[in-house]
């Protein structure tokens, strides 16, 4: 069959997206995406941790923290609620770290006018080879087609030979299959796909910067309510001194910042000890950019 007449058509034997199918990460990215909003672009944690890494350690460590959610729930400025988020937090960082690497994939109309490029140039150069093997055409003129694939460079090659070939027509025409006409095409086919690499580079760089802001927003929430629950945690789990173990600061190998982690839970337990942990906030949610200390003020 001629692909050229299979119809691309939906067809009634496709089923249409179920929400039972839907990816979970793509689900939890749903059901999250208020507490990402509420989050300002100024706000946002550096990313200084793989955001894979990142996601396997908390969903390898979530059992451990619902055991302990109704303790936590106990405790007198903790948002439990937030924490209980923690999985949904890390799947739609999963979610949004594989949408922003997905945005760099080709626009599929520029695969067409690639293959035919690719054939034309290709095919060119050959024709042309044969003049410079007859001593028709200086093999120097050959050399700048010689180099990467990419779409940018086949579109200047394309244009480049059609140059080449009416700089040299008084001396190649009638000795060779290449004609004018054919180079003209070739010429406005590399125009074709330099516009569309333009067209996409512009569009993908759009996407991509939405999607790392999300991926970004996702980021700040997994950190800062991991650094939540361990801060509970330690309070919890003071006498016995083996919060770290049960919840492992998410910067172990990484100095300063596992310190200043592990110093600000520690410091949260002993006053908890002497009292209550900070009393939360009537206001709306603020996010600190040092886990487990209150924003700067301005």
């Amino acid at each position: 069959m001629d692909p050229k007449n299979i119809n691309l058509a939906p067809s009634s034997l496709i089923p249409a997206h179920s929400a039972a199918t839907e990816p979970e990460s793509s689900l939890a990215a749903q059901r999250v995406a208020a507490d990402m909003a509420l989050i300002a672009d100024a706000d946002v944690e550096a990313v200084n941790l793989d955001p894979v890494g990142l996601v396997t350690s908390v969903l390898a460590s979530w059992t451990r923290v619902s055991t302990y959610l109704p303790a936590m729930a106990s405790l007198p400025g903790v948002d439990t609620s937030r924490i209980a988020k923690l999985r949904d937090y890390a799947l739609a960082l999963a979610f949004w770290q594989g949408r922003s690497q997905s945005s760099g994939t080709p626009a599929p109309e520029l695969a067409p006018l690639v293959a035919r490029g690719v054939e034309i140039r290709d095919r060119t150069l050959a024709d042309l080879q044969a003049l410079v093997n007859h001593g028709l055409l200086s093999a120097s003129r050959l050399e700048n087609f010689v180099g990467t694939p990419a779409h940018r460079k086949l579109g200047l090659d394309l244009i480049s030979l059609s140059v080449l070939v009416h700089d040299e027509w008084a001396t190649l025409g009638g000795k060779t299959l290449i004609t004018l006409d054919a180079m003209d095409e070739a010429a406005r086919l590399g125009e074709r796909i330099l516009q569309a690499v333009g067209d996409r580079e512009g569009a993908t760089s759009i996407e991509v910067s939405s999607a790392q802001k999300q991926r970004n927003k996702a980021y700040t929430l997994v950190v800062r309510t991991y650094a939540q629950a361990r801060r509970a945690l330690a309070f919890l789990r003071y006498d016995e001194g083996d919060a770290d173990t049960i919840l492992p600061s998410l910067y172990t190998g990484r100095g300063g910042r596992k310190r200043a982690d592990e110093a600000a839970a520690q410091a949260d337990a002993h006053a908890a000890t002497e009292g209550a942990l900070a009393p939360a906030s009537s206001g709306p949610v603020v996010y600190s950019s040092m886990i487990g200390a209150p924003p700067p003020k301005a």
